[in-house]
C-alpha cells in the first residue's frame, strides 16, 4: 500500500520530516536544501508546496521515497513500493528506486509483482510459502 506520509504537510514539509540524519544537526536552512534535492532527485522539484492529497498516488510513492532518502539510509527497505499504481507509475518508481540502488544505497523490494524485477539488477531472492 501507500508509504506512509504526513496529510497536513506540504511535500517539502513530508520531506523534512523524513526522521532523525545529519540534516537536523545542520540546521534549518540545509534541512531544507536538502529537502528540495531529494524532491527533484524523484521528479518532485515543482510540487514542493502540494499538499499528499494534491498528488497522484504515483508522485505519493515518489514523496514516500524522497522522504526516506533525507535520511541518506545505507539500507532502504521497501514493502511493496507499487502497490496500487497503475503500470507506468510502477515503472517510475521501481526505476526510481534502481538509481537509488545503483548510487550505492542497497535497496531491498519485497514484492508479490515479480515481472516488475527482472532486468533491474542485483540479486534476486524468491520465497515461496513462507
Amino acid at each position: 500500500g501507500p508509504l506512509r506520509r504526513l496529510p497536513a504537510r506540504t511535500a517539502m514539509g513530508n520531506v523534512g520530516c523524513g526522521g532523525p540524519g545529519p540534516e537536523q544537526r545542520l540546521g534549518h536552512a540545509r534541512a531544507r536544501e536538502c529537502a528540495a534535492e531529494q524532491l527533484t532527485r524523484v521528479g518532485l522539484g515543482d510540487r514542493r508546496d502540494a499538499y499528499p492529497d494534491q498528488l497522484s498516488g504515483g508522485q505519493q510513492q515518489r514523496l514516500a521515497v524522497a522522504r526516506a532518502l533525507a535520511c541518506h539510509p545505507t539500507i532502504l527497505l521497501a514493502d511493496e513500493p507499487t502497490g496500487n499504481l497503475d503500470a507506468e507509475n510502477s515503472d517510475n518508481v521501481m526505476d526510481l528506486l534502481t538509481e537509488v540502488a545503483a548510487a550505492g544505497t542497497a535497496v531491498i523490494v519485497a514484492t508479490h509483482d515479480i515481472a516488475e524485477l527482472p532486468g533491474r539488477g542485483g540479486p534476486l531472492l524468491r520465497l515461496e510459502r513462507g
